[in-house]
């Protein structure tokens, strides 16, 4: 729950609903020829979203969603899964939000929007993975998630499934497509070698979509933050430890941590040499007065 704004009580929470759709979410379908709007981005709907799933696997979870390998109609895609919202970490930034402005700061919403964005201007699975459209769940397709847990909700996102793993040759691509994702007015605030597949990134749950809250969007640092990510990109490398790319501070810290652990092990190994040394010279000089001392003959009275 959270303070109320203006009547000094307490309001409910800005959950995922029925509200999104006309906002962020149209009913239309993604094949339908009416002309997508470029300047209220609103997600169409999946064309199968009253057709039956069929779970093949599940591919990952997170702190937002769950993704699973689907079959509707024949063919593969996968679906993410919502979890439901606000977290409990929302409430850190959620009380500077006006209440009717609050779903826009959901990372379902976020991931609707910039998809719905890209859509709208002819870019759906080119710079990210491709999308499919929305789909509330109803009680049939949820059961065959096989997914019981209250922590998600009937929301989710259907794309493409690619299964190719990132490679250091989708570097140059990925750095090249960035300027679509800039041209589309989107900011990308995730991105991070984990998300990508191949040279498409998978997971928009963090992307803003132009127009956004006030407070929380700047043209500066846009800018700055593609730049940054230009940066980070071209310094993603195989890591040491599973071969999966990563930035090379990482690899760097390893290096790092190894050459401490190395370190330590030579040191404690010449501590434990040196305390063997001293105990062998001390073990020998315990013989020698040994020996000495049975050397030395008793005298006869006189």
């Amino acid at each position: 729950m959270l303070v109320g704004d203006s009547d000094g009580g307490r309001e409910p929470e800005s959950e995922l609903d029925d509200s999104m759709i006309g906002r962020y979410l149209s009913e239309l379908s993604m094949d339908d020829p009416e002309r997508k709007s470029t300047s209220k981005p609103q997600l169409r709907r999946f064309i199968h979203h009253d057709k039956p799933i069929k779970r093949c696997g599940f591919l990952g979870s997170g702190v937002e969603s769950c993704v699973y390998h689907v079959e509707v109609e024949g063919k593969s895609y996968a679906l993410k899964l919502a979890r439901h919202w606000p977290y409990v970490d929302s409430y850190v930034y959620l009380h500077k939000v006006r209440k009717r402005e609050r779903l826009m700061t959901s990372p379902f919403v976020h991931e609707c929007r910039a998809f719905a964005r890209l859509d709208s201007v002819g870019d759906n699975g080119t710079w990210a993975v491709k999308c499919h459209g929305w789909i509330k769940l109803n009680d049939q397709q949820f059961k065959a998630l096989g997914n019981k847990h209250r922590t998600f909700c009937r929301w989710a996102v259907v794309k493409d499934l690619i299964r190719e793993e990132l490679t250091m040759n989708d570097i140059p691509e990925i750095r090249r497509k960035m300027q679509i994702a800039r041209k589309a007015l989107l900011w990308p605030r995730d991105i991070k070698s984990e998300n990508y597949r191949g040279s498409f990134v998978v997971d928009l749950g963090s992307t803003l979509t132009y127009p956004y809250i006030r407070r929380f969007w700047s043209n500066t640092r846009r800018r700055e933050a593609f730049a940054y990510l230009d940066k980070d990109i071209s310094e993603w490398e195989p890591s040491l430890w599973d071969g999966k790319l990563i930035n090379r501070y990482y690899n760097e810290m390893r290096r790092k941590a190894i050459d401490e652990a190395r370190e330590q092990r030579e040191e404690r190994a010449r501590e434990d040499e040196a305390g063997r040394e001293a105990q062998t010279s001390r073990a020998s000089i315990s013989i020698t007065e040994d020996a000495n001392s049975n050397d030395i003959k008793p005298q006869n009275d006189i």
